[in-house]
């Protein structure tokens, strides 16, 4: 539910930040992207990011499980539209 420019841009409200760490979280993950490249793509602070995440991570609260869910979903598909 929230378009790739406020998680690219300098939106800090709850929900983009959200979405962000999720974002970030996923490109390590699943992609095996380097913190430190996605730090300068989103022009963020490693560290920032990093806490963020792991926060998120170990808490593992329901909101976080869905909204990673969702973003992974979100990326599945545009995946598949462009595999057509």
């Amino acid at each position: 539910g929230c378009s790739p420019a406020p998680i690219l841009g300098s939106a800090r409200d709850r929900r983009t930040s959200l979405a962000r760490f999720a974002v970030v979280h996923l490109a390590r993950e699943v992609a095996g992207h380097r913190l430190a490249d996605l730090a300068r793509l989103l022009a963020r602070d490693p560290a920032t990011l990093y806490n963020g995440v792991a926060r998120r991570v170990g808490s593992q609260t329901a909101e976080w499980k869905e909204l990673v869910e969702g973003v992974r979903l979100s990326l599945s598909s545009e995946e598949e539209i462009g595999n057509t």
